[in-house]
């Protein structure tokens, strides 16, 4: 899912981990003692943003009947049946590469694109299970071009019917729990200082150049132009 913020991607997300571990997914089977990731970047999004969605789309516990958690672990046992307990694996960026080795996984999720090493690591973990890899985001992050050129410009290159690629996004006044005032203030003062920005940010819309540069593109102006005037450069681009 590619879409605005206050989308309620996260909501997405946790709501499918959680039926695909129940055993309850629409189009998806669930094999026995299934595995499940899902990827944070940074730790204190465990307790404070995914513990409680998860525990709220898992029901009650019934008394760790239906499903328990462990804080060390940080990880959801979900009752499925006789022998059969799904887990549900909270993975943080911030564990770095060797916390997404040595498991075989049967769906794998990241609430926000992750580092492109994270993610080639994790996507290791689905190879033998054929595992759907599920992604939220928005086009708005330092490091995203990664996601742009292995995702979007191939879905768009197949004209939207790629065999591999699905996309879900949408727009800010799709959620319609927030007032449509408040977005339209909100969209109006981030237009007035980044258009393209607001685009993505309030529009969900996905373009190819977005969030912090890496590098200092005035510095690269300045030197593309010299160079064009046939004068040596030499200066570092800070």
């Amino acid at each position: 899912m590619i879409g605005s913020n206050r989308l309620g991607k996260t909501d997405w997300l946790t709501y499918d981990n959680a039926m695909f571990a129940k055993g309850m997914h629409p189009t998806q089977r669930t094999p026995k003692n299934a595995r499940l990731w899902i990827t944070v970047l940074k730790n204190d999004m465990v307790d404070t943003v995914l513990y409680p969605k998860f525990a709220e789309k898992l029901g009650p516990k019934r008394g760790g009947k239906s499903w328990e958690y462990n804080d060390n672990k940080k990880t959801f046992f979900v009752n499925v049946g006789p022998y059969n307990w799904s887990e549900i694996q909270i993975k943080s960026q911030e564990a770095g590469r060797g916390s997404f080795e040595s498991a075989t996984v049967h769906r794998l999720s990241f609430d926000e694109q992750p580092m492109e090493e994270i993610f080639d690591s994790a996507l290791v973990r689905v190879i033998d299970t054929g595992g759907q890899v599920l992604m939220a985001a928005t086009m708005w992050e330092e490091g995203i071009s990664w996601v742009y050129d292995r995702f979007i410009l191939p879905f768009k290159e197949s004209g939207g019917r790629h065999p591999d690629i699905e996309f879900v996004g949408g727009r800010m006044k799709d959620n319609l729990v927030l007032d449509p005032k408040n977005i339209d203030e909100y969209n109006r003062a981030l237009s007035l200082k980044n258009p393209e920005e607001a685009r993505v940010r309030v529009e969900g819309e996905m373009i190819p150049l977005s969030g912090k540069c890496p590098f200092n593109i005035q510095a690269l102006m300045r030197y593309n132009d010299e160079k064009q005037k046939g004068r040596e450069v030499d200066f570092a681009f800070n």
